[in-house]
């Protein structure tokens, strides 16, 4: 698959396993009142993790499940217009870290997942935002 130019942007999904990052207790005000269901609570009691522990493996399955679930968002006319980079390997992953201001994370991630634009795919014209 050919990518462009740029990436649409350079995020990372460097797993949350080292620490859960759902936290499964409620409060009667962080949620409106709405029938409960695992998506719902995913996205009210949801945490950022910024600690990771390099030396823990993430699981082949796991890294299958995130991009899997990250390819399911939809995008306009079905046009999926992103590509994905996992990354593992520690050097790659520490060189990261210096060179880009948002990424020190990286430093002590096992892995990360950088979603990235393929304007190839993207829509053209009146189509565009």
């Amino acid at each position: 698959m050919k990518l462009t130019k740029l990436a649409f942007a350079i995020l990372t999904i460097a797993t949350m396993l080292t620490t859960t990052s759902c936290n499964n207790s409620t409060s009667g005000d962080s949620a409106p009142a709405v029938e409960s269901n695992q998506a719902l609570d995913a996205i009210y009691t949801r945490t950022s993790v910024r600690q990771y522990d390099a030396s823990r493996a993430i699981a082949k399955d796991t890294v299958d499940m995130i991009l899997r679930a990250a390819m399911s968002a939809p995008t306009a006319v079905n046009r999926q217009p992103w590509a994905f980079v996992v990354i593992d390997k520690r050097e790659i992953l520490d060189s990261l870290a210096e060179g880009l201001p948002y990424a020190k994370m990286l430093k002590h991630a096992p892995l990360a997942i950088i979603p990235c634009g393929d304007l190839d795919k993207a829509l053209e014209g009146d189509g565009q935002a």
